[in-house]
């Protein structure tokens, strides 16, 4: 009687932890250098979405990320790397 209660929260307890240990796991960003590199020649509106997004995510996702913007008016571009400390990629 005592096994019919031992053995399926025994089963629990493993599943929880396997769970924990896998959410854990996801949670932690990635190693390496990643480049993402946007194309500033977009509507206004559009590259700064971009750029936000990209900064974030790539915070979120990489720990070694670095965002780039290539081409696009001079004066916006420099605008936005200086916002959102991403570099200008000639």
């Amino acid at each position: 009687m005592l096994v019919q209660y031992i053995v399926p929260l025994l089963i629990t307890v493993c599943l929880a932890a396997a769970a924990f240990i896998l959410l854990r796991a996801i949670g932690v960003p990635a190693g390496g250098n990643v480049e993402i590199i946007i194309a500033g020649d977009e509507g206004a509106e559009n590259i700064e979405n971009t750029v936000a997004m990209a900064k974030r995510l790539s915070q979120r996702y990489f720990s070694g990320a670095r965002v780039y913007i290539r081409g696009g008016d001079t004066t916006y571009v420099n605008a936005l790397c200086a916002r959102y400390g991403v570099e200008r990629k000639q």
